[in-house]
């Protein structure tokens, strides 16, 4: 065998086959399917728990009444669990959102981030092969 032959036997080595260089992500129609029941399941089942109203008040007195983060003007207690949570609907209620739609909007970008995540996982456990195959629900 040749130097020649041997170097190029090398670099087909090093080269991915056709099944490796398939385009990675082409959506399933079961991922479609479980994206549009997870998002018709996030909308029919949207309903806000009373601890989420402590919130609205904090984010109201806050942005609305510029009376800082408390519960009543003058009153510096911390009510609320989650800071971060806090500043989201505060930046968006500070936009003119109303929280009907910050919750709902948040809940289904969440909905669709976290599908994404399924999906690559999934793709990651069983591979992504050409015809890719996926997990029946």
């Amino acid at each position: 065998m040749t130097s020649t032959s041997r170097e190029s036997g090398r670099r087909d080595a090093l080269r991915p086959d056709a099944a490796s260089r398939a385009r990675p992500g082409r959506t399933t129609p079961t991922e479609w399917c479980a994206l549009v029941v997870g998002l018709a399941g996030v909308l029919w089942y949207a309903w806000l728990l009373d601890d989420a109203y402590v919130y609205f008040r904090y984010v109201d007195q806050w942005v609305l009444h510029g009376a800082g983060i408390c519960w009543n003007p003058g009153e510096s207690v911390e009510g609320y669990s989650s800071p971060a949570w806090l500043l989201w609907l505060a930046t968006w209620r500070a936009a003119g959102l109303d929280y009907w739609w910050i919750v709902r909007l948040t809940g289904l970008a969440s909905f669709v981030v976290f599908w994404r995540a399924a999906c690559a996982l999934n793709r990651a456990w069983i591979g992504d092969r050409a015809g890719a195959r996926s997990v029946d629900l």
